[in-house]
């Protein structure tokens, strides 16, 4: 469903794309897929760096304290 709503929103809106990709990286991680969840979390960071937001930032920050466990 995220996958679907991302593909389908305005590329043109940066800030809810970046949220979009953050979101895909905390599902993946809650299921296990680190490497998917590296990939989509580096493709929102390419987004989400153009996004002047505190939301965004604060995304950002609830990602990087879910992936702490798996920082090896």
């Amino acid at each position: 469903m995220l996958s679907t709503a991302a593909a389908e929103r305005d590329s043109a809106r940066a800030r809810s794309s970046a949220f979009d990709a953050i979101a895909a990286a905390r599902a993946l991680l809650v299921v296990d897929d680190l490497e998917a969840a590296c990939a989509t979390g580096l493709r929102a960071i390419r987004i989400g760096s153009h996004a002047e937001s505190t939301r965004v930032r604060l995304r950002f920050l609830d990602l990087a304290h879910e992936a702490r466990p798996h920082e090896s």
